[in-house]
């Protein structure tokens, strides 16, 4: 009789001890999210920033015009 009770207790106590690590990364996965593509400032991370300025590029942007010209049916019937 005994041990079975010893054995109930450290199940009782795996379970909460699991039910404490699954909301702790459960926590840990939401505050992670999209937020993590911005700093605390607000302003735009990275990885973010440097693909910006790689868009605002005059060559970059010089050479998506030219792709999307030569697209078959050229920008001006490409669906929006």
């Amino acid at each position: 009789m005994v041990g079975s009770g010893l054995g109930r207790r450290r199940r009782g106590l795996a379970s909460a001890l699991l039910a404490v690590l699954a909301v702790c990364g459960l926590a840990w996965l939401l505050a992670s999210g999209p937020a993590a593509a911005q700093t605390a400032a607000g302003e735009p991370s990275l990885r973010v920033r440097l693909l910006l300025d790689l868009l605002a590029d005059p060559e970059v942007q010089a050479w998506l015009a030219g792709q999307r010209a030569a697209a078959p049916g050229g920008a001006a019937e490409q669906p929006t």
